[in-house]
């Protein structure tokens, strides 16, 4: 697991293969707001925005 994940308060287990690339993954991007809550459904026809 990635380090970001498994982060709790007991600690974490770092993954040490000796190859970083090995041990970096991105599960999923996933949008959500500074609160914790995310949009329940995207609008398909929207384009991409880099400055919002």
């Amino acid at each position: 697991w990635p380090g970001s994940y498994c982060d709790t308060r007991r600690g974490c287990c770092y993954p040490r293969t000796g190859k970083p690339a090995a041990d970096f993954s991105i599960h999923g991007l996933w949008p959500n707001y500074d609160d914790g809550s995310y949009p329940s459904d995207c609008n398909r026809h929207s384009h991409f925005n880099i400055s919002e």
